[in-house]
């Protein structure tokens, strides 16, 4: 295969997998919010989470052991097409709970294992991780603009999309640079000292923090916005393109970022900013001032999960990578996840959003503790 054609199909496989987590992320909240109560729909959006804690451990360790990663990729990309487009055949309570799990269950891994397949391939060929990796950002944006343009009177076109978007998915991880489970022919893999080992640890940590104020954020702002505030749903769209823009130059010079600044220095700035983000989100109404939070502040959930992938990517054995990345997403993404869906229904209903910003915002400023204690020496 050509650079130019590793290159090109690469950055289909990122553009396409973070643009159907921007599907679901950004619009299944406000589709469940037509259909159930704050709480309901808070303890709804916790289920996938509570899959998402197990579920990307068995995906990663079934790629460290087939013989391309890719195909696993591949096949649970469809797999969550099909299961996605069962939730929009009924909308009772019970239905709608298993096929939103079941959706999860194959769209939890996700985020572990293409930056696991991105990081490997360009490693082979030469190319640089960043700008590859940038090509995932501009698919979230673009995909959430466009799909919040789509008319909302119909659900089938938001999940019908879904399903063109990960079909498209499927079809770039077939023709893309085919990487090798490294545990196919070893023995079993340990991952016990990934789990005692004190730095990931440190990391999770923070990411923890930063993940629960941004899932509390992506599954209660859109009716916020569109509700409370009375904003069309367009601006939430445009919403989540601004939120994502300072991740354009972070991943640019990613390589030049994470040679020259330490793991310490971007966690500290990361639970710093994050802090701020929420306390800033709590205090305004405008919506030119809550585009303005996003567009400064927005990235930094995503800098704390690149510092735990770095870190892994630096020291875990290849046999198990793709099953430390799937630790990281299941621990310091999944868990948080189902307390800001579970306790977020509780925080919005009682407290209110702009005081619920506030609690996620001294969560984040409380594991910079996390942040100082990690070591200077790690680059």
């Amino acid at each position: 295969m050509t650079i130019r054609k590793a290159f090109f199909t690469l950055c289909g496989v990122n553009f396409f997998i973070y643009g159907i987590n921007a599907v679901y992320n950004c619009f299944i909240p406000l589709y469940l919010g037509g259909h159930f109560d704050e709480i309901t729909v808070g303890g709804l959006l916790s289920i996938g989470p509570v899959v998402m804690m197990a579920a990307p451990l068995l995906w990663g360790v079934l790629s460290d052991k087939a013989k391309y990663k890719n195909n696993v990729l591949a096949l649970i990309v469809c797999c969550a097409a099909v299961s996605f487009f069962m939730i929009s055949l009924n909308d009772s309570l019970a239905y709608t709970a298993f096929t939103l799990a079941l959706t999860m269950f194959f769209m939890s891994p996700y985020g572990g294992l293409v930056d696991n397949i991105t990081l490997e391939a360009t490693a082979q060929t030469g190319l640089r991780y960043g700008p590859i990796r940038l090509m995932g950002t501009v698919g979230y944006g673009v995909i959430a603009v466009v799909i919040s343009v789509l008319p909302s009177s119909n659900p089938l076109f938001l999940f019908g999309s879904f399903v063109i978007i990960s079909l498209t998915a499927a079809l770039f991880l077939k023709i893309c640079p085919q990487i090798s489970g490294h545990a196919a022919k070893k023995e079993k893999a340990d991952l016990r000292p990934l789990i005692r080992d004190k730095n990931m640890t440190l990391i999770i940590i923070i990411i923890f923090a930063v993940m629960f104020a941004f899932s509390y954020y992506s599954n209660f702002m859109p009716s916020y916005m569109t509700v409370e505030l009375g904003l069309p749903a367009y601006i939430w769209g445009i919403n989540v393109f601004v939120t994502l823009a300072l991740e354009f130059p972070f991943f640019i010079w990613f390589d030049k970022i994470m040679k020259h600044f330490s793991l310490r220095r971007l966690l500290i700035v990361t639970a710093a900013v994050s802090a701020l983000r929420y306390l800033l989100l709590g205090l305004v109404t405008h919506p030119a001032l809550i585009l303005a939070v996003g567009a400064l502040t927005g990235a930094w959930v995503t800098v704390a999960i690149y510092c735990g992938t770095y870190y892994i990517s630096a020291t875990v054995p290849d046999n198990i990578r793709a099953s430390g990345q799937s630790y990281m997403y299941a621990v310091g993404y999944g868990t948080p996840k189902v307390l800001a869906g579970i306790g977020g229904g509780i925080m919005t209903r009682y407290l209110g959003v702009p005081t619920s910003y506030f609690l996620c915002a001294a969560l984040c400023a409380a594991c910079l503790i996390a942040a100082f204690m990690f070591p200077r020496e790690y680059a």
